[in-house]
């Protein structure tokens, strides 16, 4: 896993929300629901360093008991506006990133558990305070289990 630190702009995504610990697969029934829903989403717009993509955000929910999470399965859109019901739209605000390629969704895990436990200690960097996110190419897919998913983790300098 080779890390790379970029920094990125705001931008605005559209999609299903999940809040939990994803005992069960969640995530995986919450991108089956989004899935084909993708259509209603009127204002979708390429993201500008990375083209037709989709996102995995992640977020801490204040207050919430250890290990709860809130999960976002969207698309890049030029205004959240007209957001579908049961869908929610956000504002990802402008942050330096640590960036590192997971093989797959499999190995989600294990590129989070590397930028956490071997690259940032040693890498000048501290984690930031914005959401992380999965960033899913127009080319992954779900069925090649070493298809690319690119992690990207929020950092600021030490």
């Amino acid at each position: 896993m080779e890390p790379k630190v970029i920094r990125k702009d705001e931008f605005k995504v559209m999609g299903m929300k999940y809040v939990g610990k994803n005992k069960f697969g969640e995530i995986s029934q919450l991108w089956m629901d989004f899935n084909p829903r993708i259509q209603e989403i009127k204002n979708f717009s390429p993201d500008p360093d990375f083209g037709d993509v989709a996102f995995g955000l992640c977020s801490c929910v204040q207050g919430a008991e250890p290990g709860v999470f809130e999960y976002l399965a969207c698309l890049p859109v030029s205004s959240i506006d007209e957001v579908p019901e049961g869908m929610v739209g956000k504002v990802v605000p402008e942050q330096t990133y640590v960036i590192v390629e997971a093989k797959g969704i499999k190995e989600i895990g294990s590129a989070y558990e590397f930028i956490l436990k071997k690259w940032l200690p040693s890498s000048g960097y501290s984690a930031g305070d914005g959401p992380d996110f999965e960033l899913y190419p127009e080319d992954f897919d779900i069925q090649n289990p070493e298809s690319p998913v690119l992690i990207f983790f929020p950092v600021k300098k030490k």
